[in-house]
């Protein structure tokens, strides 16, 4: 389910990139536009300048009309060979009369502005030139004239729109690995802030019937996050303390039980009616085995292996058959026991022990007479048991249920209180291995257990019984 939810982690890496990627953007197109209105008003200086220089030789006749005498360093400037400057010189109307374009033309159509004090800019294109200029006064004529000055856009000398291209390119060269490095800083701060949120989530992670006392640490917890932790602690507190309540409840009470038990079985002894003695025995014997089942589903719940215990599962196997061999040659049944000589695997004795016997002792009530219960062992590709007998099998829409407490196919027949196979699925489960029930060839079940190998660390595995 996890597998498919967002992480939190990736999901802040993503914000933060993105928001780092729109900062640069952001910036790089402030800098360019802050550059490139410096770069305008810079060059917008220096056509007034420019316009300076002209109107300083501008004079006017009689009749007002202006006349203008250029040096020849400033006239080269203005040179249809140069290209890079045109300017224009008009009447007190805003009509043209002096013009580097030739006819007295203007270099853009002039419109008088409201105050004498005004001047104008202006972007115009004039054939392949995008020019850019100002338009300057003259008031200290009888009457004022206007000049216009334009720089050509495209000329190779105007430096400044290459400087504001030049920087565009190496301010992207330079930013994309100081991004780089600020995105990578980021997320190494981002990880080590979250490290304590990370480690929290791995301890709930491992939060199991096996490990119920596990709580999550508050210590360097960013503080919106202390008031969740304190609740899950506080709830797991309340989980420990029922858990330990029913354990104690079951363990009281197959204690409790024990004795009346015995006192019953000695009475019902001393009865003269061999029948009757005989029924109550049996049902005696029925409760219990099921008062030691409780009382051993009691010891499994706060059960928890040694992980550098080793147990021969093959002898353990041999050791329960020869056991129960007895048993099952009254019944007129018999044993099988194949396969590995050896089969070490990490775990608890006692509680291995008691889930292959309730194992065997299920198959051998359910296997027919006259064929025997096999239990084969491997060691590869782990070690696995498997127990087969020669019943009715078990129906593949029964094979979760068996392994629930207290389930039983029919409860107004069989002798047991459902417990028997619920007690080797926790067995199992505590050692982290798989327990699972198919149709064994021939007909009748096969049970296969299958456990994680011990650790080769020299240990010889631990005496049977």
């Amino acid at each position: 389910m996890t597998a498919n939810r967002p992480s939190l982690l990736r999901s802040l890496a993503r914000d933060m990139v993105a928001a780092h990627v729109i900062g640069v953007v952001v910036m790089v197109l402030l800098v360019v536009q802050v550059l490139q209105s410096t770069v305008d008003a810079l060059e917008i200086r220096d056509m007034r300048e420019v316009a300076g220089d002209i109107v300083a030789r501008v004079s006017t006749d009689a009749a007002g009309r202006p006349t203008l005498r250029l040096p020849p360093e400033l006239a080269a400037r203005f040179s249809p060979s140069y290209g890079r400057y045109v300017y224009a010189v008009l009447d007190a109307k805003g009509r043209g009369a002096i013009s580097s374009l030739g006819d007295g033309e203007p270099i853009i159509p002039f419109t008088l502005p409201a105050s004498a004090d005004d001047g104008q800019t202006f972007h115009v294109r004039h054939g392949d030139a995008l020019l850019m200029g100002v338009t300057v006064r003259s008031a200290d004529l009888a009457k004022p004239v206007w000049v216009q000055v334009a720089e050509n856009m495209n000329h190779r000398d105007v430096l400044m729109d290459d400087v504001v291209g030049a920087f565009l390119i190496r301010a992207v060269w330079g930013l994309v690995p100081l991004f780089l490095v600020l995105v990578a800083v980021a997320l190494v701060r981002m990880k080590l802030r979250l490290r304590p949120l990370l480690k929290a989530s791995d301890l709930a992670s491992r939060i199991g019937p096996d490990a119920i006392d596990v709580r999550l640490p508050e210590d360097a917890m960013p503080a919106e996050i202390v008031p969740l932790v304190s609740a899950v602690n506080s709830a797991l507190n309340r989980l420990d303390h029922a858990f330990q309540a029913q354990k104690e409840f079951l363990e009281n009470a197959a204690h409790e039980l024990r004795t009346p038990l015995a006192v019953l079985r000695a009475r019902v002894d001393t009865l003269g009616d061999s029948g009757a003695r005989r029924q109550l025995g049996d049902d005696i014997a029925i409760i219990a085995r099921t008062v030691t089942q409780l009382l051993r589903v009691a010891e499994l719940e706060g059960l928890s292996p040694p992980a550098n215990e080793s147990v021969d599962l093959a002898a353990l196997a041999r050791a329960i058959a020869t056991y129960l061999g007895p048993v099952a040659q009254a019944q007129g049944k018999s044993f099988l026991v194949s396969g590995a000589e050896h089969l070490p695997v990490a775990g608890n004795a006692e509680a291995l022990g008691q889930a292959i016997n309730n194992l065997v002792e299920n198959a051998l009530s359910h296997t027919a007479p006259e064929t025997r219960v096999e239990i084969l062992l491997s060691a590869r590709p782990q070690p696995t048991i498997q127990i087969r007998d020669h019943g009715p099998g078990v129906p593949p829409n029964e094979r979760e249920l068996i392994f629930q407490r207290f389930w039983r196919r029919d409860r107004r027949r069989g002798t047991g209180a459902g417990l028997g196979l619920s007690i080797v699925a926790r067995a199992v489960d505590i050692h982290h291995g798989r327990i699972a029930v198919g149709d064994a060839p021939g007909g009748g079940a096969v049970f296969t257990i299958t456990l994680p190998p011990a650790k080769t660390d020299g240990t010889p595995p631990k005496p049977i019984f």
